[in-house]
């Protein structure tokens, strides 16, 4: 359970920044839905290492 909510936390803390895009799959992280993370996720152009390296980049810039 813990792991679920500090993973939705790092879903909300990059949905407020950002764009990502990778071999013709891109969308704004802003803008991006649970949703959307999930198919990225799903169709490849998005890894979990991935997310967390934009998220941990939103940090610093902050």
């Amino acid at each position: 359970m813990a792991t679920t909510s500090s993973m939705l936390l790092i879903l909300i803390a990059i949905l407020s920044s950002g764009f990502f895009s990778n071999t013709g799959y891109s969308f704004l992280i802003k803008e991006a839905t649970i949703s959307d993370i999930k198919l990225a996720f799903n169709q490849n152009p998005l890894s979990s290492r991935e997310l967390i390296d934009l998220y941990q980049k939103e940090i610093i810039r902050h």
